[in-house]
């Protein structure tokens, strides 16, 4: 479908033609978006006429987006990129990096249609290719961008040098001890 006729066509005329609904069905959810309001494809998942991953191919249709593919092992981002990535934050947005090539970093969202995503300034550099993922498929990506920077961490610890972690563990001990120093003036 070309832009022009996305553009000229709603996604409830799109939903009409081009979804497994009756009119009858299409019916009935507009009668609730009128009463209670909401987005009439999420009111038919409500209503069980569409499954809630149906709106992924739905969606990447309508607006000509492409799916996300899960990866098979890590993410294509560096180590200093995830590291410095709020991942919770952009979990909660509905969006999560998985690939940066030159400038353009390419985005996984499960809801095309929520401002939020568009809006996460941490993204505002980068040129953004937005890819459509199932909502399982967005929660195995934010739990695999988790594990590289906790490993990332862990082996930024490990090679810490003998020295460094003497160091470290004199700091923690004398920290230690001044805190029982205080208490103990204090009683």
């Amino acid at each position: 479908m070309s832009s022009k006729e996305m553009q000229a066509q709603t996604l409830t005329d799109y939903l009409a033609k081009h979804a497994a609904i009756s009119a009858k069905e299409l019916q009935r959810a507009q009668e609730y978006q009128r009463t209670l309001g909401g987005r009439i494809e999420h009111i038919l998942v409500n209503l069980g006429v569409l499954q809630k991953d149906d709106l992924v191919a739905i969606y990447a249709e309508y607006l000509g987006l492409p799916v996300y593919e899960a990866l098979t092992e890590e993410s294509e981002l560096s180590a200093e990129f995830i590291r410095d990535l709020d991942v919770e934050k952009s979990f909660k947005n509905g969006a999560l990096p998985f690939r940066l090539v030159g400038n353009n970093l390419h985005i996984a969202i499960v809801d095309p249609f929520a401002l939020g995503i568009y809006q996460d300034a941490a993204y505002r550099e980068y040129e953004l290719d937005f890819h459509l993922a199932k909502q399982g498929q967005l929660d195995a990506l934010w739990v695999q961008l988790l594990s590289e920077r906790n490993t990332e961490q862990h082996q930024q610890h490990d090679n810490l040098s003998e020295l460094e972690r003497l160091k470290e563990l004199r700091f923690r001990c004398a920290y230690s001890q001044l805190g029982k120093q205080f208490n103990r003036q204090r009683y």
